[in-house]
C-alpha cells in the first residue's frame, strides 16, 4: 500500500485531550470581521471592512472548565472583553486589570447567565473604520448603544440610525424619524 506523503497531524483539541489538558484549558475562537462581500453574511448588511452588521458580527466561541456546552448568548461582546474575561477565568480579581480598560469580563455570561451583560466603564461600544477599505460610503464610525446603532460617515457627515434588535439587516434608517436619538 502506498502511504500518503503527508502524515496526519492531530488537531489542537485532540492533542490537548491526548495530553490530558482539557480540564485546565480554555479555548477562545473569534474573527476580526465578517465575511467578504455585500451579500456574504446572509441577512446582515455588507461585510468585512465595514461598520455595518455584516462586518461587525462575528462568532465568539469560548469553551473550557466550568463553561456549560451547547449554550448560546446574544450579549454584545468585543475583543476588548477578552482580556478581562481571561483574567477572570484565571481567578484574578477585577483590580488586577489596568486602570481605564474599556472591556468587561464575560465570565458571568459564559458560566451562569447567557443574558448577563458585562460591566464596562462605558455602556456604549464605538467602532472606527476611518479609512478606505471595503465600504462604499468611505471612512465611518459606528456607536452601539442599547438596541440602537448609529453610523457616521466622515466625508458627508451623514448619520444612519438603526434599531438593530428589530432590524439586524439595517434596512430601515431611522435617522430622520428619530433625530433625538441621533443627537444624543
Amino acid at each position: 500500500a502506498v502511504q500518503s506523503a503527508k502524515a496526519e497531524r492531530p488537531s489542537v483539541l485532540a492533542k490537548l485531550k491526548a495530553l490530558n489538558l482539557m480540564g485546565n484549558t480554555y479555548i477562545l475562537y473569534t474573527a476580526d470581521h465578517g465575511a467578504q462581500g455585500r451579500t456574504a453574511n446572509g441577512l446582515l448588511s455588507n461585510g468585512k471592512g465595514t461598520v455595518w452588521e455584516g462586518g461587525l458580527r462575528v462568532p465568539l466561541l469560548i469553551a473550557g472548565p466550568g463553561i456549560p456546552g451547547r449554550t448560546f448568548s446574544h450579549v454584545r461582546a468585543s475583543t476588548v472583553d477578552l482580556l478581562p474575561t481571561v483574567l477572570s477565568l484565571a481567578g484574578l480579581p477585577p483590580t488586577a486589570l489596568p486602570e481605564g480598560l474599556e472591556g468587561g469580563s464575560l465570565l458571568k455570561t459564559i458560566r451562569e447567565y447567557p443574558a448577563a451583560v458585562p460591566v464596562r466603564s462605558r455602556e456604549e461600544l464605538v467602532i472606527h473604520f476611518p479609512h478606505y477599505d471595503k465600504d462604499e460610503v468611505g471612512p465611518a464610525s459606528a456607536i452601539l448603544f442599547r438596541n440602537y446603532k448609529m453610523i457616521r460617515v466622515y466625508e458627508t457627515d451623514e448619520r444612519h440610525l438603526f434599531d438593530i434588535l428589530q432590524d439586524p439587516g439595517e434596512r430601515t434608517d431611522l435617522a430622520i424619524s428619530r433625530p433625538e436619538i441621533v443627537k444624543a
